[in-house]
């Protein structure tokens, strides 16, 4: 125990040794960075919110954030706890050896220079952050500390002193008597955007972009945010800034509300070349869909999960529902779909289906050596077969079996014994939930209906022999942002038959009635 205490401390002053005089290594014009204390900030005649100061703090950490040189807390510091380890200072050279070059090794940083941080960059940087939130001509300025014997080590003192924002004044809608004038307008008196609120830049690029989604979900397919035209005019007194609102002009493709006027499916992807042995079926919703000599998937399986129709106005969110459900179907290796402009305002739907491989078989070897002393190897089997009817059906068919014999123990006699086992499963997977025998398209909700069959024997040496069977019917689907899987079974049955015990075992029973 006093050995441990003893190598504990040679270690503490190991350290402490070896940071001492850590800024010897530095060259003359260089300062070992030590880190800034907390910022100092001027609210004086600001009518600000607790939400628009936390807001401002964000940014300001952000951009003036740089960690220093420290051994157990890392992150922003207020203080040394502990004595800094510069690799600089232990290890300068490859020729070193011994104990600073372990310690080196494991507790040492590369020295964090003043230079490195570069704080009038970072007060650069903060400005324009924070006219980007509508504080313009904010004073900040830093001063730097030095510290240390030689001085060494430097520490940054900044301070920030904000003045009054701009605020909107006038927010204009520039129209042109088109329908989407009517649907921005809309989207503006939704918006954060009005007289009286901070002006920010950052607002706007974010209205930019709402914009844009709406009016790509309402048809105008073309449209993107450079088409919407945001002008700001400072020269009114009070720091009022007027807004004046319109769409490009130029851009007259950008206004106009685009109608599919056909659906094109292709079966065999886009990397293949179509030849004359392709051949187009027509199907209830006129769509065409296009294939090779075969028809690797019915056109109403392909429909059925495809909500981009002929003859309704083009949609953003029906695209990526669209690409959602095909892509969750597992039947294929990958989707695209692709636009080209018809005359007028017509847009032709072309979607690339890539198939999969149908069959797949897959084997796997297990050696497994328990602590009982059982030791054995294990075969398991399995063939999947996809889109077994053309509809994106799966059968999946897995067979294992296992074998184990004792090969050590303190009973000679049960030396060789060996226990067994068999089992096989079945299971047959519908791309879509099917609810009392009735069929439901809501992908994202029930997905997947499962099918399984399952049936299992089990020899132990020295206990029982044992058969089970079990039946299940599942559902299955994902969250919306696919990280988490989840699986419901309303039905699950499974019944479990011992066929005879061993004396032994039925000892084991009677001491533990919970097994």
């Amino acid at each position: 125990m006093k050995l441990k205490r003893w190598n504990n401390l040679f270690i503490l002053v190991s350290l402490f040794f070896a940071s001492c005089s850590i800024t010897n290594k530095i060259p003359e014009d260089e300062f070992l960075y030590i880190g800034y204390k907390d910022v100092s900030y001027n609210f004086d005649g600001l009518d600000l919110s607790k939400e628009q100061k936390q807001e401002i703090i964000l940014v300001v950490d952000d951009a003036l954030y740089s960690p220093a040189n420290t051994l157990l807390i890392p992150g922003k510091r207020k203080f040394l706890p502990l004595p800094t380890v510069i690799k600089q200072r232990l290890y300068p050279s490859d020729d070193i050896i011994g104990p600073r070059k372990w310690i080196a090794k494991f507790f040492g940083q590369d020295a964090k220079l003043l230079s490195k941080v570069r704080p009038e960059k970072r007060v650069e940087k903060l400005k324009y952050q924070l006219e980007s939130l509508g504080y313009y001509n904010t004073e900040v300025s830093y001063v730097i500390d030095y510290k240390g014997r030689q001085g060494k080590k430097a520490l940054i003192h900044y301070k920030v002193k904000l003045v009054t924002p701009y605020k909107y004044g006038n927010v204009t809608l520039i129209g042109r008597g088109l329908e989407i004038d009517s649907l921005l307008n809309g989207s503006l008196k939704a918006s954060n955007i009005k007289p009286g609120v901070v002006f920010s830049v950052e607002d706007l690029k974010k209205q930019k972009g709402y914009f844009t989604k709406i009016a790509r979900q309402q048809g105008y397919f073309y449209f993107n945010p450079e088409h919407l035209i945001l002008k700001a005019d400072t020269n009114r007194d009070g720091k009022t800034v007027d807004l004046f609102v319109e769409i490009d002009s130029s851009a007259h493709n950008a206004s106009r509300k685009m109608l599919v006027s056909k659906v094109n499916i292709y079966q065999y992807g886009k990397s293949k070349v179509v030849d004359t042995t392709s051949k187009p079926r027509y199907i209830e919703s006129n769509n065409v869909v296009h294939y090779f000599n075969t028809l690797h998937y019915l056109p109403e399986f392909i429909e059925r999960n495809i909500l981009i129709k002929k003859g309704t106005y083009y949609s953003y969110d029906k695209q990526q529902e669209t690409l959602y459900r095909l892509n969750n179907i597992g039947s294929f290796g990958g989707v695209i779909i692709e636009y080209e402009k018809e005359k007028g305002d017509s847009l032709v739907a072309n979607i690339y289906i890539e198939p999969r491989s149908d069959d797949i078989l897959k084997l796997e070897l297990n050696i497994t050596t328990k602590s009982n002393n059982f030791t054995g190897p294990a075969l398991i089997t399995s063939w999947e077969k996809r889109n077994l009817f053309g509809g994106g059906e799966t059968w999946k068919l897995s067979l294992e079996g296992n074998f184990e014999w004792q090969t050590s123990g303190s009973n000679r006699e049960t030396l060789g014994n060996n226990s067994y086992g068999f089992s096989t499963r079945s299971e047959y997977t519908l791309p879509y939930g099917v609810i009392f025998f009735n069929r439901s398209d809501t992908n994202n909700k029930f997905p997947k209906t499962h099918f399984l069959v399952g049936y299992e024997f089990v020899n132990r040496a020295f206990y029982y022999t044992m058969t089970s069977f079990n039946i299940s019917y599942a559902y299955s689907w994902n969250s919306p942002d696919k990280i988490f899987n989840y699986r419901f079974d309303p039905i699950y049955l499974n019944q479990v038959n011992v066929i005879n015990t061993t004396p032994e075992f039925d000892e084991v029973l009677k001491d533990n009635p919970s097994l």
